[in-house]
């Protein structure tokens, strides 16, 4: 069977069709969608962080792979070629952090989300890579996503967005970091705190919302906060508008979240592309949509890691560089040729 998965992909890579390989949280198989019926009643969606980029995937087709399928595949692919290298220095991202705290102190803004780039200088090897993180992360979401310009994209994200049936909506508040052997201390609270106000008062005026948390939850190398959040509504639930008013979310952002995006794009540096937008699946039961954390974009040079924490007005710089260097160390420790 995985050769004729191997000649789908083969087919759709060089007709420039986008395609998706995800997993969903909690199963032991993968899905493969082919970009090949514009009316087709099956749609996946990967949305930028700006909001500036989206591509989209339509058919009426999603075949399943095994994870024994998927580590047999030999697919070789040609990625695009990655001149530019915009990893920010410890000193500069060090200054930049000072910079973002001296405007939480004297602004009304309540955090901003900074994050960073960091590069692996080798090939990857995506279905193995896909195997290691689906072993790795039971509860996330893990896929890779190749388009028709050649861009291609893999993660593992703990952070659900959006799941909407019915009348009822699930989300989830996603934020604070803490190594294993640490202690939570009240500015994980708070940072949680933020993310999980934010979104309560968002869907307030869309019906009835209760939430379950925080918790703790595992990451692999490091601990979360996490809270479970649903919303009741009596009326269609017009999911659109509730993506529009979520995203971008505090846990990726910031908080008041234009305020946040504003100083993000002004000085972080670089453009994050999908790395904290959003991808998820679209039907006519049910949509479901996830935060884009813990990826990579692929070259055939080098792999590009995406990582970055919540910043308040009392962070400590070296403690946020500790917490990224943290992060990009599980991810890199998956992803290898």
């Amino acid at each position: 069977m995985f050769k004729k998965i191997e000649e789908c992909l083969k087919n759709a890579i060089k007709n420039t069709q986008n395609l998706i390989i995800f997993r969903n949280p909690n199963e032991d198989f993968f899905n493969l969608m082919i970009d090949d019926d514009p009316d087709g009643n099956q749609e996946f969606v990967i949305n930028s962080f700006d909001n500036q980029q989206k591509e989209t995937i339509k058919t009426n087709k999603i075949i399943r792979i095994t994870e024994e399928e998927l580590s047999q595949i030999q697919l070789t692919i040609d990625w695009n070629h990655n001149q530019k290298n915009d990893a920010i220095s410890y000193e500069d991202y060090i200054n930049l952090i000072e910079k973002t705290t001296k405007t939480l102190q004297e602004t009304t803004i309540d955090k901003i989300v900074i994050s960073r780039t960091e590069y692996i200088e080798d090939e990857l090897n995506v279905w193995q890579s896909l195997v290691a993180l689906h072993r790795a992360y039971p509860f996330a979401f893990v896929y890779f996503f190749y388009s028709s310009s050649h861009s291609a994209w893999i993660g593992a994200t703990p952070e659900l967005l959006l799941n909407k049936e019915n009348n009822v909506l699930k989300t989830v508040s996603l934020a604070g970091t803490k190594d294993k052997s640490a202690n939570w201390t009240s500015k994980e609270y708070e940072e949680q705190n933020v993310v999980t106000e934010f979104i309560t008062d968002k869907l307030d005026e869309f019906g009835t919302v209760s939430v379950d948390g925080p918790h703790t939850v595992d990451a692999g190398f490091f601990h979360h906060l996490k809270s479970f959040i649903t919303l009741d509504v009596q009326d269609k639930i017009i999911s659109e508008l509730i993506l529009q008013s979520l995203h971008p979310t505090p846990a990726v952002c910031g908080m008041p979240k234009e305020d946040a995006k504003n100083f993000i794009l002004n000085n972080e540096g670089y453009n994050r592309e999908f790395y904290s937008g959003y991808l998820g699946l679209k039907n006519q039961e049910s949509e479901t949509y996830f935060v884009n954390l813990r990826c990579a974009q692929i070259f055939d040079n080098r792999i590009k890691l995406y990582v970055g924490g919540g910043i308040m007005a009392d962070s400590s710089p070296q403690n946020e560089w500790n917490e990224t260097q943290l992060k990009a160390k599980t991810l890199r420790s998956y992803l290898s040729n």
